[in-house]
């Protein structure tokens, strides 16, 4: 799976029972600080296994925050502008590799660390 050397992959375990794609999602927002390199994903296709409160609110899509830390190698091409992509995510235990190839936009890091941090469901306006 591509969070199985990632830091804070007991979120996809506990809330998805390990079942959580990251297939055709839409980056939201690319943003550098320092050393780390985040990533904001908008998530339509919801898991089939996911939290009972969350069955008390509507909503149709996931927010997932992805931070490679300590960049060792970053390369990036075109614009961000809320595109769709499969990213190519590879988490090993001494690095971590991001890819995300687009006709608008091609981004490459490798870091020390993937942290996956907040997923939280929401009612988004663009999937009606």
């Amino acid at each position: 799976m591509w969070f199985e050397n990632a830091i804070d992959k007991e979120q996809i375990r506990y809330l998805f029972a390990d079942d959580f794609l990251i297939n055709e999602l839409l980056l939201d927002m690319v943003i550098f600080e320092g050393r780390h390199l985040k990533f904001m994903f908008s998530c339509k296709e919801i898991p089939k296994v996911y939290p009972v409160k969350w069955k008390r609110s509507d909503f149709n899509a996931l927010e997932l925050e992805i931070t490679m830390h300590d960049i060792l190698s970053f390369e990036s091409k075109g614009v961000c502008s809320s595109i769709t992509c499969s990213p190519k995510i590879t988490t090993e235990k001494d690095f971590s590799i991001i890819q995300i190839e687009h006709p608008d936009l091609y981004i490459y890091c490798k870091a020390k660390h993937l942290l996956i941090g907040k997923i939280k469901p929401y009612m988004d306006d663009r999937w009606d």
